[in-house]
């Protein structure tokens, strides 16, 4: 009975490494996904901020484009209201260019 009791110590002291050893592979296992969980949360903050860096960017170019936006649509509107004032210029500049006194006087000058 003496060497049953020592042969099923060994057994159980066989199993009780193999236990140990398959929970130490656990472990480790478990370390590993929680450094893996750790590292996916880091990298989820990371692309956060940087989404909110570009959101912040986007919000400012968004602002700069409404303001040219309204910038030019202010030209817009001054050239439209001034438009016959150019008009008239072009007229008046236009009539001296073609009158017989204007090259009368360039007469002087050509060669």
């Amino acid at each position: 009975m003496n060497e049953s009791f020592c042969s099923r110590i060994n057994l159980l002291t066989l199993c009780f490494r193999k236990l140990q050893d398959r929970v130490d592979k656990l472990e480790a296992g478990k370390e590993s996904l929680v450094n893996h969980i750790y590292d996916l949360r880091q990298l989820l903050q990371k692309i956060n901020a940087d989404g909110e860096n570009k959101i912040a960017y986007l919000k400012n170019k968004n602002s700069e484009k409404k303001l040219q936006i309204n910038q030019l649509l202010k030209a817009l509107e001054i050239t439209r209201n001034n438009a016959s004032y150019f008009e008239n210029v072009y007229s008046y500049w236009g009539n001296c260019v073609n009158s017989s006194s204007y090259k009368n006087k360039n007469a002087l000058f050509d060669d």
